[in-house]
């Protein structure tokens, strides 16, 4: 009778274990650094970056709708190059958010930041890193 309850007992606690270690291991491994402005930069999935805010959605890609390819920033602005689109496609494209004027610009293809590096100090002096690169600088 006793090795039967022990059984039961064994079993009631291995499920009760799984289940809270697998619906708990999403927040036990997300990984975020901050970065000016309320912004951070998030390891999602152990191998992609994104660019999160309290209002933006990790599994939509975030803050750029994808993937970080190359950020960089100061206290007044974020550049992000996205590498692709999570939902709806899209490409690569650029994205500034001017930090004072709380206005987020892009996509922006490269010409186009260009055009921006050339017209706005702000973003001219920002340099962009590879994400890898820039996760180790935060």
């Amino acid at each position: 009778m006793m090795n039967g309850y022990l059984k039961l007992v064994i079993i009631c606690c291995s499920s009760i274990v799984v289940t809270l270690v697998t619906g708990c291991v999403g927040d036990a491994i997300r990984s975020t650094k901050p970065l000016p402005g309320g912004y951070e930069l998030e390891l999602f999935e152990g191998n992609q970056y994104l660019l999160v805010s309290r209002d933006s959605v990790v599994e939509t890609g975030g803050v750029l709708g994808g993937a970080v390819a190359r950020i960089g920033w100061n206290e007044r602005v974020i550049v992000a190059e996205r590498g692709s689109a999570f939902l709806g496609g899209g490409g690569s494209a650029v994205f500034v958010i001017d930090l004072e004027k709380g206005v987020t610009t892009g996509p922006l293809t490269n010409h186009e930041f260009e055009n921006t590096q050339l017209t706005d100090a702000k973003v001219r002096s920002i340099q962009l890193y590879p994400v890898a690169e820039a996760w180790k600088r935060l």
